[in-house]
């Protein structure tokens, strides 16, 4: 193993050293290297806060930070509209059913449908990196976007009822 670079005595050149080594050696051989190098423990500590500070900055830049209260409100409205669309089209699939087959293998794959266009959005929602910045086009489209697809799912829903089942009223005979 080979030793860390030299550190040298400013505070920016202290940051720097740290960001070039913490990959290699862990936080108490750096802090002891600098100490031993004639360092205050104050400069040290100041030095450490700055270069952890800059590390958070770019794992937020890089999409790697846990998600953020815009993330979690934004999937909980994705989930309670998919609620809504399946509480809603699985009502009138059983109104339009009167126990045609067809209607009733659709009303078991409509929930599928639901649940997988559902956990598409709150994946791409805790994926994205411009909604833990804090963009706000961003936020505005993903409050969009489960919108359009769950009523895209209720589309479905109503022209496989139409074609499959009696919509309004089911002709005698």
């Amino acid at each position: 193993m080979t030793d860390p670079e030299s550190a040298d005595p400013d505070e920016a050149s202290l940051v720097r050293y740290i960001e070039a080594n913490r990959d290699q050696y862990n936080r108490e051989v750096l802090t002891n290297m600098l100490l031993r190098a004639g360092h205050a423990p104050e400069t040290i500590a100041e030095a450490w806060r700055l270069a952890d500070a800059g590390a958070a900055e770019a794992r937020v830049a890089a999409g790697h930070e846990p998600n953020r209260a815009r993330q979690r409100v934004l999937s909980g409205i994705a989930i309670l509209l998919a609620f809504g669309a399946f509480a809603v089209g699985e009502f009138a699939l059983i109104a339009a059913s009167h126990g045609r087959p067809m209607m009733l293998l659709y009303l078991l794959l409509f929930p599928l449908q639901i649940l997988f266009v559902t956990r598409w959005i709150v994946g791409r929602i805790g994926a994205s990196g411009s909604l833990r910045r804090g963009d706000l086009a961003m936020t505005v489209g993903w409050l969009v976007i489960p919108v359009i697809a769950m009523l895209a799912l209720m589309g479905v829903c109503f022209g496989y009822g139409g074609a499959f089942g009696c919509v309004l009223e089911c002709p005698q005979g």
